[in-house]
């Protein structure tokens, strides 16, 4: 078995601790809403520290544990009317964090997931647009069963399984989340 060499280890580890968006990746996240959503005019972002209840009900569900113990959501709007959401996170890769971003509908179903860092030196492919347009439609109670509703993909095992697993576990959280509202 290969190892990861120890400096790999060390960044991989020092980027996954908890901190603010660092530069780049929400002003990136922020113009993939705005394609996204073209007619919004207000994007509101908020970092919400994990409520612990529904996280331990989100990791059950998609049987992986949250990497930070807080999440970015952003809350996109047209006038005063939500029209949608918005979750930034990270997933563990084989080695490195991997962060993406979940769009939904102001009815909590995927419109889209994009991938805004891919660190790994392998398994790129899940980063491809129409692998990661499975996930539209989805919802928190969706199986979102890796070679069943999501297609695997050869040479990506680890990052496919840990993106489905990721994309459940912040669907299930955000609905909880919201319901509470």
């Amino acid at each position: 078995m290969k190892y990861p060499k120890p400096i790999n280890l060390i960044v991989g580890l020092m980027l996954m601790i908890p901190m603010d968006l660092s530069a780049g990746i929400g002003e990136e996240t922020e113009a993939i809403l705005h394609q996204i959503f073209p007619g919004a005019d207000d994007f509101e972002f908020k970092t919400l520290e994990l409520d612990h209840q529904a996280k331990r009900q989100a990791e059950i569900a998609s049987r992986q544990a949250f990497q930070m113990e807080k999440i970015f959501l952003w809350e996109i709007r047209s006038g005063e009317e939500v029209i949608g959401f918005a979750v930034l996170d990270n997933v563990q890769g084989k080695v490195q964090p991997i962060t993406y971003v979940v769009v939904y509908d102001r009815k909590l179903a995927v419109v889209a997931v994009r991938i805004i860092r891919y660190r790994e030196q392998y398994g790129g492919a899940v980063q491809d647009p129409s692998w990661l347009d499975q996930f539209k439609g989805f919802k928190a109670d969706s199986k979102f069963l890796l070679g069943a509703d999501i297609d695997g993909i050869t040479g990506a095992t680890l990052s496919a399984n840990a993106l489905t697993r990721g994309v459940k576990r912040i669907s299930v959280y955000v609905s909880l989340l919201i319901g509470k509202d």
